[in-house]
């Protein structure tokens, strides 16, 4: 297991060429205005210079001393920072280029192995943009962690492995959780622990942020009063502990549309960029929202979005800090484009376009990636940004209909990235075309398909590793195994032979 993990460290796999690499050529931006999200207003038009991936300097005028560099035609366009996703599940690493490629700097992986911790630190060797990537460590819960000391020492193992935070799950005892509270010097997100009432488990102050709105729905009427007293109580006891909420909503918006038309909801246009095996997976019978639902629970299940929106909102509005999430991709809920859903509901819950563009800027930049000056426009900022026609903190909408991006001090048309989009669903179209045989059992659909393909090779190797890591998800070692060994056969590489090293080692734990 240890020789595995290590593997992983000191190689550098093959599966993938796409990444994000900083700019050295200087880039002006004239006569633009700033959304500065920090105050939620429109800063008059300023010229900037960005340079090696920063913003150097922000001034009414471009001054002589600038350096020659390339600039834009970015008059009376709007400047605003790129967004983070703090709630995603990485199966399949091309996503990163998707969000990069939408405007999203950074994501959150909300559940990690050692091949996610080998794709965060290979992003800065690619050739083509990608989002950075954070990363919790395997969830703790029982039976795994009962105790104080089961605790500690996993939290030791995993900042030791190098994964960015600590993800709790349902069942952690509250012996585990005065544990943690013990030692406070990493960042902890999750659920909230079913069987510790909330009150204690906040009072604990372990949690940085809870993983879902929906993580709290139990509370009200039980450990805490119904209606407004008790999100009083709930929303000052999260701002005594300093816990955020990350939101989530739009996965439960997605649950509700497919219940109410499946075949619609997987029909949308947006689709066709998400992963190819997840894809696969949400036309499945095992996707739990594919089945008839009689009217009273899809009126039932649309209630339910609609209260967690008023909770979300309720928080806000009372102080708790929200770090937009979209949770892709579950069912239906595709990369890149869920985020843009989840902040239009943040403003149909009641918050205010700039209110909610702070949930995917400074909020989550501030506790994502702490005291790295991320999400602002202002000098020594990372050059991330996203060039709209319109005003944000008037529709928010108006960002996903962007001009134009800055990656990493890097200039993008609007075709540009959109090309390259394009070139991605061309790639995950292919791939499906072998992923459609995916069943929960066996990979041996797959591998019909692959043996009956006309296409050489038949499907791409990150294509072929996202099914290794959805069968570790759904916990059917044997068949991720047997993938991850097609894998190396297929695209022999030091990468693809720690991946099946490490699984191996865990079907022998």
């Amino acid at each position: 297991m240890r020789t595995a993990i290590f593997l992983f460290f000191v190689i550098v796999t093959a599966t993938n060429s796409i990444a994000n690499e900083t700019s050295t050529e200087a880039l002006i931006l004239e006569d633009i205005a700033i959304v500065d999200v920090e105050t939620g207003k429109i800063v008059k038009p300023r010229s900037i210079l960005l340079e090696h991936g920063r913003v150097v300097e922000v001034a009414d005028s471009p001054s002589p001393d600038w350096p020659g560099a390339q600039r834009p035609d970015v008059a009376g366009l709007f400047l605003s920072p790129a967004l983070y996703d703090a709630h995603v599940h990485l199966f399949d690493e091309r996503d990163l280029q998707m969000y990069a490629l939408s405007g999203i700097q950074a994501v959150r992986n909300m559940d990690g192995w050692p091949w996610h911790l080998s794709v965060r630190d290979q992003n800065s060797e690619s050739e083509s943009p990608r989002a950075r990537f954070i990363t919790v460590g395997s969830q703790l819960q029982l039976p795994d962690i009962e105790t104080a000391d089961d605790a500690l020492e996993r939290i030791s193992q995993e900042r030791n492995t190098g994964y960015d935070w600590v993800k709790l799950y349902d069942d952690l005892p509250s012996a585990a959780l005065a544990g943690l509270a013990t030692q406070r010097d990493y960042f902890v997100t999750g659920h909230l622990p079913s069987n510790v009432p909330v009150p204690e488990v906040l009072q604990f102050g372990v949690l940085d942020d809870i993983a879902h709105a929906e993580e709290l729905t139990h509370a009200l009427g039980g450990d805490y009063p119904e209606g407004e007293p008790g999100l009083d109580a709930l929303a000052q006891d999260m701002l005594e502990s300093g816990t955020a909420l990350t939101t989530t909503l739009v996965n439960n918006r997605m649950i509700a549309d497919q219940l109410a038309d499946f075949e619609a909801n997987l029909n949308r246009p947006e689709v066709a960029y998400a992963p190819p095996l997840l894809q696969a997976f949400w036309r499945s019978p095992i996707n739990p929202w594919s089945a008839p639902h009689d009217a009273e629970s899809v009126a039932r299940v649309d209630r339910q979005v609609h209260s967690l929106m008023s909770l979300t909102a309720g928080l806000h509005k009372r102080g708790v800090a929200l770090l937009a999430g979209s949770d892709a991709p579950n069912p239906t809920t595709v990369p890149a484009y869920s985020l843009y859903q989840e902040l239009s509901l943040l403003v149909e819950a009641g918050l205010t376009p700039a209110q909610a563009l702070q949930t995917a800027t400074i909020s989550a930049a501030d506790r994502l990636e702490p005291g790295q000056h991320m999400a602002r426009i202002e000098a020594g900022a990372s050059a991330n940004f996203i060039l709209s026609r319109k005003n944000p903190l008037e529709d928010i909408a108006v960002l996903q209909e962007f001009e134009a991006l800055v990656i990493d001090g890097n200039w993008f048309t609007r075709q540009q990235t959109d090309d390259q989009r394009e070139q991605l669903r061309i790639a995950y179209e292919r791939d499906l075309e072998v992923l459609s045989g995916f069943a929960p059992d066996s990979p041996a659909g797959v591998f019909e398909a692959i043996e009956a393909s006309s296409n050489k090779p038949a499907i791409s190797a990150e294509g072929l590793t996202s099914l290794v890591w959805f069968y570790m998800k759904i916990g059917n070692l044997e068949a991720a195994s047997t993938v991850a060994e097609r894998l190396v056969q297929m695209y022999p590489s030091p990468g693809s032979q720690a991946i099946s090293t490490y699984i191996d080692g865990r079907i022998g734990d």
